[in-house]
């Protein structure tokens, strides 16, 4: 059995769906209670694993409130079979959050959470003990000074912040500073320097690229929309659909703060990077192109010159005949680890796009991956409909908001023997679909293909609302 948590667009809700690899079937378990509309989950393992791939205990999630916030949740098991989710506190955020994602700095006691959308975003602490924030900063000792939320439960303000982080100025404030301390604090330096002059602008004190990293962008779906980690934890990066970009930043060891390193235009104009993803080796991050359906392959360059990303390849990720402006694409995973003759790497990459209208299809796409982490060029005709993609899988609806891939952590065992499984989810109709990637001769792993196995409604809520599913994640 295994089970995971979904999250809805549209209603105040948590999902416990598990699925059966052994009769490929999918059954909702419980419904939780939920702080506001999640649209993006992470998990976490705290206090964190040195044993490799232990179960998540935690679960955080964007909150699509008023005003918007991030929320931690506990995962409570009864046995493996069953779970269901407790609200351990809320942080506010500056804007609406579109992606969360936990970091445990190296030299730091406890963990951070990391979220960011449009133009903001905030490094949050997090209590290494009980997994709810550290509003209060208790835990952290760079924490924005605040009181305790009055019900206990609910952060106010910059409560938890070890950090704010303005996209459209391209400012990064002093650990356990706001930003508009930071820039009183740095306005006063410079004037003192100068002998009471106005000083420069913050930015060129912050930003260690003095300046050329400064962001300025929109909302959403114009600026930040994903934060990700090095497997190392040393960088960040930050995809930027508005400026085209994805900024990498350094991560401080000893409580998560970032600071500004490099900005990497992605290789065409109309190509809106939305999210990243790292290979294992961490020599190679993986970049979705919202508005060209293309995934770029970048590769991660440290030397005398300081940190920066250089373009090794691009794939489109719908048919080759096909018009972008019809989709955007959505999400980037990898597959879990195989066992090969050169050593035990994801074999695979999963990329999935989204229809504009209900009139177009969504699409999931399979790509080789060699050792190191690089796509295995096909070479197959130009005019071939695949491309680079070993398999196309075209799903049933545009997918809505979401058609949101997640591969299975592990390999499950099912009718045809131990098989690499993915949830898709689906806000159109309301739905979680299961996957099932087929590669009938390992020696042969280029021959792989898509089935849908089984699909779940999650219905409509007491006020008749159809549930948009949103994100699945496996717990």
């Amino acid at each position: 059995m295994a089970l995971l948590a979904v999250g809805t667009f549209n209603t105040n809700e948590l999902f416990t769906i598990r699925f059966d690899p052994e009769t490929e079937s999918l059954e909702l378990l419980d419904v939780s209670q939920a702080k506001g509309n999640h649209s993006w989950l992470s998990t976490a393992t705290i206090p964190k694993s040195d044993g490799g791939a232990a179960r998540p205990t935690h679960l955080y999630a964007t909150c699509w409130t008023e005003p918007p916030s991030v929320a931690a949740y506990r995962i409570h098991r009864q046995g493996s079979s069953r779970a269901s989710f407790e609200l351990l506190n809320t942080a506010e955020t500056a804007a609406r959050s579109g992606y969360v994602y936990v970091g445990f700095p190296e030299k730091a006691t406890h963990p951070v959470l990391y979220t960011c959308g449009g133009p903001t975003g905030e490094v949050v602490a997090i209590d290494g003990d009980t997994g709810a924030f550290d509003l209060a900063g208790t835990k952290h000792p760079a924490v924005v000074p605040s009181e305790a939320p009055q019900d206990g439960v609910t952060g106010v303000g910059s409560a938890g912040r070890i950090q704010e982080i303005d996209f459209v100025t391209g400012e990064c404030s002093i650990p356990g500073k706001t930003l508009a301390e930071t820039k009183e604090l740095r306005r006063q330096e410079a004037q003192k320097a100068s002998g009471g002059g106005s000083g420069s602008p913050a930015t060129a004190q912050l930003d260690t690229s003095n300046g050329k990293n400064a962001m300025d962008f929109g909302g959403l779906r114009h600026g930040s929309h994903g934060i990700d980690l090095s497997p190392d934890g040393t960088l960040c990066y930050v995809p930027d659909i508005g400026r085209n970009c994805v900024w990498t930043m350094h991560v401080e060891p000893t409580n998560g703060a970032l600071s500004l390193a490099d900005k990497s235009i992605a290789p065409r104009k109309n190509d809106g990077p939305r999210h990243t993803i790292s290979h294992p080796g961490g020599r190679y991050i993986y970049s979705l192109q919202e508005h060209s359906s293309m995934v770029d392959v970048f590769e991660v360059i440290k030397d005398s010159n300081g940190t920066r990303l250089e373009w090794r390849q691009g794939v489109k990720i719908i048919p080759q005949s096909d018009d972008e402006g019809l989709y955007w694409a959505d999400e980037v995973r990898l597959s879990c680890a195989y066992d090969r003759p050169d050593g035990e790497y994801p074999l695979y990459m999963f990329a999935s796009t989204r229809g504009l209208s209900a009139e177009t299809k969504g699409w999931v796409a399979v790509f080789q991956l060699d050792k190191n982490g690089l796509v295995v060029p096909q070479s197959r005709d130009e005019n071939d409909e695949l491309g680079d993609a070993l398999c196309l899988w075209q799903s049933p609806t545009s997918g809505g908001w979401a058609n949101a891939i997640e591969p299975a952590p592990t390999f499950l065992r099912g009718p045809n023997g131990t098989s690499q499984y993915a949830a898709l989810t689906c806000s159109e109709v309301g739905v979680v679909r299961m996957l099932r990637l087929d590669v009938p001769d390992p020696q042969k792993p280029n021959l792989a293909s898509i089935h849908e196995v089984a699909t779940l409604a999650i219905g409509k809520d007491g006020n008749g609302r159809l549930r948009g599913a949103a994100t699945a994640v496996w717990i």
